[in-house]
């Protein structure tokens, strides 16, 4: 296949202290939802292509984001700690010290 739309929206960066970095669950689930739709529509409007001819979605993230759901409500309990917050910084050191290397 190939592609033939695409949507890309920004969310905001939240730093509730020096070195943190959140994301809020819910408004990323709001862009996702977002550009899904405006991938559909675009690949309506552009080719002619319906949702039912759709055969894959990819989604992209950069690096490495943390949310934890409760199970049973399905909402977050707290907002995704993104890749390059900090407060995990001393002890990823200790660690390093402990057992070798950084790599």
């Amino acid at each position: 296949g190939e592609a033939v739309a695409s949507c890309q929206l920004e969310h905001a960066q939240l730093e509730p202290c020096a070195g943190w970095c959140e994301h809020d669950p819910m408004e990323i689930l709001e862009r996702v939802q977002q550009c899904v739709q405006g991938a559909m529509e675009q690949a309506a409007r552009e080719h002619g292509v319906a949702a039912s001819e759709v055969a894959g979605v990819g989604i992209t993230n950069q690096r490495e984001t943390v949310v934890v759901w409760d199970r049973a409500s399905g909402r977050p309990l707290h907002n995704a700690v993104v890749w390059h917050d900090l407060r995990t910084a001393d002890v990823v050191k200790e660690l390093c010290e402990a057992h070798g290397g950084i790599d």
